[in-house]
């Protein structure tokens, strides 16, 4: 619970006061095969502009990968959940605690290309509560995605965050600080709100990214 609070806190950070996440790799998309083209993450309930890939699947969102495979037949492509700590490093937890269903699920068929010199087929997947596997932690994650039968191969990774809003944070800055007025430094100050059980760890179940 402490690790997941972490995770939430930094994921409001970095959206929600426009901070920057400094450790590890924050938000990556990493191709692995040249085949591989026009990579578009989006979330189709989102009423806003997000400079980073996230969804709140409790405020009914979902999140949809799209890309196009040079190829001249379709591929049955497949995909697997990866989470992470708060610094992007491998989680220890396993598999059946971050995420439920079986370990990789089937891509939807893919759709043909029209009229085009290179043919290629495109790809559509949304990750939602009833997808399986799907994740059961708010946090970071990464989904890999492979032809059927060769797993070990990516063919690309796309990272994103999952958010599940219990706490509210508020950030300010200011040009008055203990290293001089308004010259080269800034102070910044984050208060971080909760409710319900969650209120004993924010002193020291809690990482602040900034």
């Amino acid at each position: 619970m402490m690790q997941r609070l972490g995770l939430l806190v930094g994921l409001f950070l970095l959206w929600g006061g426009g901070c920057l996440l400094s450790a590890g790799v924050p938000f990556r998309s990493s191709y692995y095969d040249s085949r591989v083209n026009s990579l578009i993450v989006s979330v189709p309930e989102a009423e806003e502009y997000r400079p980073f890939p996230y969804y709140i699947p409790s405020q009914g969102e979902r999140i949809t990968f799209s890309f196009d495979l040079l190829e001249e037949v379709p591929r049955v492509l497949r995909y697997r959940l990866e989470y992470y700590d708060a610094d992007w490093s491998p989680s220890p937890l396993l598999t059946s605690e971050v995420q439920s269903g079986i370990p990789t699920g089937l891509v939807p068929y893919p759709e043909p290309s029209i009229a085009t010199k290179v043919h290629y087929w495109h790809y559509s997947f949304t990750l939602s509560p009833s997808s399986d596997p799907t994740p059961k932690l708010s946090g970071n994650w990464r989904i890999v995605f492979f032809e059927e039968g060769n797993e070990s191969t990516p063919l690309v990774e796309v990272s994103f965050g999952l958010v599940d809003p219990v706490f509210k944070l508020e950030v300010a800055a200011s040009g008055n600080t203990q290293e001089g007025v308004y010259k080269s430094n800034q102070e910044v100050s984050a208060t971080v709100r909760s409710s319900g059980t969650t209120t004993g760890y924010l002193e020291k179940g809690i990482t602040l990214f900034v």
